[in-house]
């Protein structure tokens, strides 16, 4: 699904185009969310044989979730979806504590998806309308735009500087089996 935006506003059909791309998104969300849900109920915590899933799920994680998982039941699944660093952990645990049926987990990933999913499609188009002509972009900005981009280059390199410390704690963390402050 192709959406073009350009102008200021959106030309007529692109509404049709929008809820398509929405709509794609969102089935591919469910699909994969329920893939994982699956994985836990079906194949447990053999999973966690994989080093890969290993270092997705490490064991703080896996803690945290099923200690919110079960506070909130079935919400939880809700709450997860608007959290990326949680979701997969949090569906893999409503899968693996079998406290929840398939419906019912597709039914609260649903709730989520149905929020999240315009949200971020919207967002993408708004700025793509705006950013999309880079003169017009840089006029708009002005000076504001170099502070931006310096901003945003300084918070990618302290992400990932924080990212790798954090991998390499879990490392530690997944040989030991300790938390480490």
């Amino acid at each position: 699904v192709v959406v073009e935006m350009t102008g200021g506003g959106t030309a007529p059909g692109h509404e049709i185009q929008l809820i398509r791309l929405t709509t794609v998104c969102a089935v591919g969300i469910l699909v994969g969310d329920l893939l994982c849900f699956h994985l836990g109920r079906k194949v447990g915590r053999r999973i966690l044989r994989f080093q890969i899933v290993r270092r997705i799920a490490t064991r703080s994680r896996r803690v945290r979730a099923e200690r919110f998982f079960h506070r909130y039941g079935p919400w939880s699944i809700f709450i997860a979806r608007f959290f990326a660093g949680v979701r997969l952990v949090m569906y893999f645990s409503a899968g693996t504590s079998h406290r929840v049926s398939y419906l019912r987990f597709l039914f609260m990933d649903f709730l989520g998806v149905l929020v999240s999913v315009p949200i971020s499609v919207y967002i993408g188009f708004v700025v793509y309308r705006e950013l999309s002509d880079w003169t017009a972009a840089k006029s708009k900005l002005g000076v504001f735009h170099g502070v931006l981009m310096a901003a945003i280059v300084v918070g990618l390199v302290a992400w990932f500087v924080l990212a790798r410390k954090k991998r390499a704690a879990d490392r530690r963390e997944n040989l030991t089996g300790k938390v480490e402050d």
